[in-house]
């Protein structure tokens, strides 16, 4: 079907396999929805396109994926690979926040609370610079985070500013 697309337009080509595999995740069929991510992530790679948002976005549908599936190596690879690009170019972005609130979820499932405090400490930092302005957000993720146990202080955002996200 995505073929003769994604000659002409592979952006689209690859949405389209990211939306067939949304169908397919929220039907719970995880490994339809993956081999669909897979194509999706293939024809970007394929065509040598250039790493946009939406790019960042594919590939935390894919890691999330995995994490639901409980391959949470595999999703943390995904996830530290965004990072690591993130962090290179736009360090004080949404996506660098949301990619390492993701590794804490995974973190949280794979090395405990520990672990995972760094990473949702870091992101909630980017969080709350980026949305300072928006009290009812950064309160949501505040509380989301004391129902799992991590209390934010405010002395904690002082010190992450001090040290490296990864």
């Amino acid at each position: 079907m995505c073929n003769k697309i994604i000659d002409t337009n592979p952006r689209l080509a690859s949405n389209i396999y990211s939306n067939l595999a949304e169908i397919y995740r929220l039907k719970g069929r995880y490994e339809a929805a993956k081999k669909y991510l897979e194509y999706a992530l293939k024809v970007i790679e394929m065509k040598n396109l250039p790493f946009t948002h939406d790019d960042v976005v594919l590939g935390q549908k894919y890691g999330n994926l995995l994490a639901d599936m409980k391959k949470y190596q595999e999703a943390l690879a995904v996830f530290n690979y965004l990072a690591n690009g993130i962090q290179i170019h736009n360090p004080d972005s949404l996506d660098f926040a949301d990619v390492l609130w993701n590794i804490g979820t995974v973190q949280l499932n794979i090395n405990g609370m520990d672990t995972a405090k760094h990473y949702f400490g870091a992101a909630y930092f980017i969080y709350s610079k980026l949305k300072a302005d928006d009290e009812v957000y950064l309160k949501a993720l505040r509380n989301e985070l004391k129902q799992i146990g991590i209390e934010i202080k405010e002395n904690a955002k002082q010190r992450l500013e001090n040290k490296s996200m990864l």
